[in-house]
This record gives structure tokens, C-alpha cells and sequence, in this order.
């Protein structure tokens, strides 16, 4: 394992090191590994996603709900995207026989809310051929700014696909259960042989 620490009261980052690596190419590891020395340069952004796996994974766990993926966007090209626009990180949960998939979207603030509004919006609302999802959970780390892109999504086509929350509640009071579950149909989604949704079956989304 290798660690890097800015200072000494900063938090440690750790990633895989030599041996790990060789231990997971034992083991059959089939896709390409790099061996990371430097933190990323959004560093922020990317704890901040990887805080959303770590919340989602323990709340599944917790709940009893099967967590069939979760990709953050650096792993969605090694399992077959292509599409123009990249999720923050996909999931798919099971749960007595339904399944949902979610797309998740960090917003941070980098960019203009009519920005995210005619190029990730409108592409969700559009849809991606092939790949259905259920809802698109919007991340933030500021109410008011995520009152803006509530607004520009209430402006969508399909405004009821959109969910958002703050950073800091997800971390405390997700409820994977209150999600949207539909039936699994035979139709392929692209991502590690996980079936496609039909979108007719599903319910309204739930606001966290």
C-alpha cells in the first residue's frame, strides 16, 4: 500500500501498492492497474465521490440490499461506456426481487447551473440508448446552489427523474429503500451483464 499525507494533520490518502497488485493478478484480476503516486488533482471531487461508494455500500449493507455495482466515473470506461456524457459514479441496487439503477452527479459548484441544465439534464432527460436508469441523484455542497439546479430541473421534460441532496446528508440519512425499485427485464444494460429497466414500470422517485 502507498500513502501520501499533505501534512501531518491532514487526513492520509492510501492506494494500492506493488504487492497488492501482484496479489490481485494472482487472483485473476483481468483488467489494467495502475499504481497511482500522486493524489488527483480534484482531490476534493474525488473524495467526495468516493465518500457517496462508501455511503451507498454501508446503507445497502445495513438495509439487506444487494449492491450488484458501483463505478465511480475513472471505471465506467474499462466496463463498456460510451456515451457522451459521464456520470459522477452508476449504481444498481436489488431488493426482493426489483432492482433500481441510479446515476449519481457530484456538483460542486465548478461550472454554471444552466451549464449542467443543457448538457447533463437534457441528456439524462433524453435518455441513453441502451443503458436505463431510474433516477439521477444530484449531490451538492450547498443548499443554495442546489435550490438553482432544482429549479433548472423543474424546467426538464422529465423533472421526476431528478433527486438532490446535500454532501453532508447523504452521508447521514440515505435510505436506499425509499429508492424507486422496479422489475428486472431481460434487456441488457451494458455494464456486467446487470438487466435493463423497463421505464414504464417505475414510480415516482422519492425525494431524500
Amino acid at each position: 500500500m502507498f500513502s501520501s499525507q499533505a501534512d501531518p494533520m491532514a487526513k492520509a490518502l492510501h492506494c494500492l501498492g506493488a504487492t497488492g497488485k501482484e496479489w490481485l493478478l494472482q487472483r485473476g484480476w483481468k483488467r489494467p492497474i495502475r499504481l497511482e503516486r500522486v493524489p488527483p488533482k480534484n482531490l476534493e471531487h474525488f473524495l467526495g465521490i468516493n465518500d457517496i461508494r462508501v455511503t451507498v455500500k454501508r446503507k445497502a449493507e445495513g438495509d439487506g440490499i444487494e449492491l450488484s455495482f458501483f463505478f465511480a466515473s475513472w471505471e465506467l470506461q474499462q466496463h463498456g461506456w460510451n456515451f457522451s456524457i459521464i456520470p459522477d459514479a452508476v449504481c444498481h441496487i436489488e431488493h426482493s426481487g426489483k432492482s433500481a439503477t441510479i446515476a449519481f452527479e457530484y456538483d460542486r459548484g465548478e461550472e454554471t447551473v444552466e451549464y449542467v441544465a443543457r448538457t447533463k439534464f437534457k441528456t439524462y432527460s433524453d435518455g441513453l440508448p441502451g443503458f436505463l436508469f431510474s433516477d439521477v441523484l444530484v449531490i451538492g455542497d450547498a443548499e443554495e446552489r442546489l435550490d438553482h439546479l432544482r429549479e433548472q430541473a423543474g424546467r426538464n421534460d422529465k423533472p421526476e427523474m431528478f433527486s438532490f441532496v446535500l454532501i453532508d446528508d447523504i452521508k447521514t440519512s440515505l435510505n436506499l429503500m425509499n429508492w424507486p425499485l422496479c422489475r428486472p427485464l431481460s434487456r441488457h444494460n451494458g455494464l456486467n451483464g446487470v438487466t435493463a429497466m423497463d421505464s414504464s414500470t417505475w414510480p415516482k422517485a422519492k425525494r431524500i
